[in-house]
C-alpha cells in the first residue's frame, strides 16, 4: 500500500473552520474520485472555539490518499482530473506556496501485532521520501 500524505496551511483570509468546511464539502468529492485511489482519509485537527486544541501545527489539512502502487499513485497524480479538478480547487481555500508532502509505505497493526507476526512494536514506522519534482 503506497499512502501519499499532503499538508497545507489555510489562505490567510480564511478561518480554520471555512477552510475545512470547503475541504470537507467540494473538495472531498474531489479526491475520492481520482483514478485508481483506494482510500482518500481527511485528518481534521480537533478545534476549540475555532482554534486548534493543541498548538497550530503549522497546517490546517493533511489528507491520506492510498494506492496499490507507485504506478497507479503516478496515473492519478498526472491525470487530467487531478490538474483540472484537485489542484485548480485548492487555490480556493489553502494556501499554495505553502505545502509539504510525503509519500509512505503503510504498515497497518492489525490486534496490537505487526502483520509479518514478528515482535510488536509500540511505535510503527513509515518509510517517506519525495517523489521526483513535478509530482
Amino acid at each position: 500500500m503506497i499512502t501519499r500524505v499532503f499538508l497545507a496551511p489555510r489562505r490567510a483570509d480564511l478561518t480554520t473552520e471555512a477552510c475545512l468546511a470547503h475541504w470537507r464539502g467540494h473538495h472531498a468529492a474531489i479526491g475520492a474520485s481520482l483514478p485508481r485511489v483506494r482510500a482518500y482519509v481527511q485528518n481534521h485537527g480537533v478545534l476549540d472555539g475555532g482554534h486548534f486544541l493543541l498548538p497550530y501545527p503549522g497546517f490546517d489539512i493533511m489528507p491520506e490518499l492510498d494506492w496499490d502502487s507507485l504506478e497507479d499513485m503516478d496515473a492519478a497524480i498526472d491525470s487530467p482530473a487531478h490538474d483540472r479538478d484537485s489542484v485548480d480547487d485548492e487555490a480556493n481555500f489553502i494556501d499554495t506556496t505553502r505545502t509539504g508532502l510525503c509519500v509512505t509505505q503503510r504498515h497497518v497493526l492489525t490486534n496490537g501485532s505487526p502483520p509479518d507476526g514478528g515482535a510488536s512494536p509500540s511505535v510503527t514506522c513509515s518509510s517517506m521520501g519525495r517523489r521526483p519534482t513535478g509530482r
